[in-house]
């Protein structure tokens, strides 16, 4: 068979392959798909810690496999002499880690980062970066010392990049949840803009995630361009076992309805 043929019937072949289209996000925005810091308390603990009995400042952000979140609201706390804070952190779905601010500072300096299982089973942060489940309280991070770290106005907390495939992995609103892609090859994405009010047509910014054991990995951005509605990606699913399709970029006013076909 002469190779121009033999490469548009396997191109034929694997369009036949694929799955029905899954409706994969619908309406979906930027802004959405970001995860943003919860709202903290601090209390003061007798636990023997290296600190002074001033005032200090707390904040936590959130991060994912692609960036952080701004910073939470600081909260002031005086402890005792050599004693301890004990931090409570509300879950915030999506979010695969914590980082912990706390200093004497106007802006607290990081002192550690917890994962989601560490604030989950509470935690002890022990030094600078140094964490421990023994002793800990569920929700909660025991912080015995200052962080000397980039402190809450650094400009990696400036701005949220905390896109969350755990989040879009949720079905609900928007989301058809997290597609399983288990002996699967390639994702062909479809991500078509609605303009909705707009008058011209805006550019989209759109980010596809694997799932490898109970890691999510970010793959190369797919943009749709100004003044085209749709564009269709290949995203490699091998070894993978879920799938999800994040929104990096939008213009404000528009929305985004992603498709997948699995091969």
């Amino acid at each position: 068979m002469p190779e121009n043929r033999l490469s548009s019937y396997l191109s034929t072949l694997e369009v036949c392959k694929r799955d029905e289209p899954i409706a994969h996000r619908t309406g979906a925005t930027a802004a959405g798909d970001l995860i943003a810091a919860p709202t903290i308390t601090a209390a003061k603990d007798a636990t023997t810690g290296v600190m002074a009995a001033v005032e200090h400042k707390v904040a936590v952000a959130v991060g994912t496999c692609y960036g952080y979140s701004t910073p939470s609201d600081i909260v002031a706390i005086t402890p005792e002499e050599n004693e301890s804070v004990l931090v409570t952190i509300p879950q915030v779905v999506g979010a695969e880690s914590y980082v912990v601010f706390f200093s004497t500072d106007a802006a607290p300096k990081r002192l550690c980062e917890i994962t989601e299982a560490q604030r989950a089973a509470g935690c002890v942060c022990t030094a600078v970066e140094t964490v421990t489940t023994t002793g800990g309280t569920a929700g909660k991070v025991l912080v015995t010392l200052v962080g000397t770290g980039a402190d809450t106005g650094a400009a990696m907390y400036a701005t949220s990049t905390a896109i969350a495939p755990g989040k879009v992995a949720v079905a609900g609103t928007g989301t058809s949840g997290a597609i399983d892609c288990t002996g699967r090859q390639t994702a062909y994405v479809r991500a078509l803009v609605n303009p909705v009010a707009l008058t011209a047509m805006p550019a989209l910014t759109v980010v596809p995630f694997v799932k490898t054991g109970d890691q999510w990995a970010p793959g190369s951005p797919g943009i749709v361009t100004a003044g085209v509605r749709s564009e269709t990606f290949t995203v490699d699913v091998k070894g993978a076992s879920e799938f999800v399709v994040c929104i990096k970029s939008n213009t404000s006013g528009s929305t985004a309805d992603v498709t997948v076909q699995l091969v």
